[in-house]
């Protein structure tokens, strides 16, 4: 009987034990609760995101935002993003309004003075994410898609490699589109952030093309104008040189009767181009020896000028040059004695070539060109008038 009360009263004691235990870890898990609400509500997450921006802390706030990040969706792009929207955030006079709290997202007024001293009002967004806290508690993300612009494009002519803000447009971060008719490729991008970028093309033989464009709404464009392409410094200078071996070839062939010899490597090679150039060689072949006698014994080119080029994308270009040169001459034989005068002088001429793009190198198709103008200038005498004195009365 002692044994069976023994054991009794011990069962109620361990009734009386599990049950104060159960009451503390009701009351624990009530006191837990508590605090993960105070930690975990929507005012800690908003609080967060706050004092980042507090501190213009742009990279820490884009990381609670959560994003999924590719070429220009990332913390970089947001910092740039944020300076140039935002501004420097004056601490001292940020102010946080209410949180209009819905049912997915939490609205946050937000005031302060930039560094212009500009008042600034924006608004933030918190939304609520799908997994909860503890199973129990609701945990908050920034939305930033209000700064993120949907599909826009750079559309640039064929073989052109384009860039935004530094990062060239490919496969693997736009779609690719190509317009047979206008031998354009057009490059659309997911997903930018809004604001200023910088977009340049580059190609070998041209010049850089490089601007900047503000895109603040989905969908925005920015087309290549052709017409504005210009060919690259060396190219330029590449022609220059052709060109004035072009003329010094033609000269000296022409007063050694030895055709186009020498100009193959300088002049585009399709019949009608050839014909053309022989067509020049001719023309002043017969003006250093015309009918009536007179003769241009020699040449010398003392210097080229006032070079320019026009260029038309994407294989043309139009050269005009000049060119200083001395000559030596015999005048018309005189119709009574039949002696010819020697003379030398000076002179000037102006010459445009027209050159096309074969694929590989930039040859001449087009040249205009006469022989220079080796008459001899007629000497003016200079009258000096001499001032007199009025005689004094």
């Amino acid at each position: 009987m002692k044994i069976l009360q023994f054991f009794k009263k011990r069962k109620e004691s361990i009734k009386q034990l599990l049950g104060s235990v159960a009451l503390l870890a009701l009351a624990g898990c009530v006191g837990i609760g508590l605090g993960l609400y105070k930690t975990n509500g929507t005012k800690k997450y908003v609080m967060e995101a706050y004092d980042y921006i507090k501190d213009n802390n742009w990279v820490a706030l884009y990381n609670y935002a959560e994003m999924e990040d590719d070429d220009f969706i990332n913390e970089y792009f947001f910092e740039v993003m944020a300076e140039s929207k935002y501004g420097t955030v004056n601490e001292k006079t940020l102010e946080l309004g209410e949180i209009d709290k819905g049912e997915k997202d939490a609205k946050v007024q937000l005031s302060y003075t930039n560094d212009l001293g500009e008042k600034i009002d924006c608004d933030f967004v918190m939304e609520k994410k799908s997994v909860k806290h503890y199973m129990f508690f609701n945990e908050w993300k920034l939305d930033i898609n209000n700064c993120i612009l949907r599909t826009c494009s750079v559309t640039a002519p064929e073989g052109f490699k384009v860039y935004v803000d530094g990062v060239e447009l490919t496969k693997d971060n736009s779609k690719i589109s190509y317009d047979e008719t206008l031998k354009m490729n057009e490059y659309v991008v997911p997903r930018i952030f809004e604001g200023a970028h910088a977009i340049y093309v580059k190609k070998d033989m041209m010049e850089v093309q490089e601007v900047t464009v503000l895109w603040q709404e989905d969908n925005c464009q920015y087309v290549v104008d052709s017409s504005k392409l210009q060919l690259s410094e060396y190219v330029k200078d590449e022609l220059k040189l052709n060109s004035e071996m072009i003329i010094q070839l033609m000269y000296k062939n022409v007063f050694e009767e030895t055709k186009l010899t020498g100009l193959e490597n300088y002049l585009l090679g399709d019949e009608s181009s050839q014909a053309g150039f022989l067509g020049v060689y001719d023309k002043i072949l017969a003006a250093i020896q015309p009918e009536d006698g007179s003769t241009l014994n020699s040449m010398n080119i003392s210097g080229f000028e006032n070079f320019n080029m026009e260029y038309t994308y994407p294989d043309k270009a139009v050269v005009t040059i000049e060119f200083a040169c001395t000559f030596k001459a015999r005048g018309a034989r005189d119709a009574a004695s039949g002696a010819r005068e020697k003379y030398e002088g000076e002179t000037r001429s102006k010459v445009s070539l027209e050159f096309k793009y074969d694929g590989n190198d930039w040859k001449c198709s087009v040249l205009n060109m006469d022989c220079i103008d080796y008459s001899k200038k007629e000497e003016v005498e200079t009258v000096t008038e001499t001032e007199t004195e009025e005689p004094q009365e």
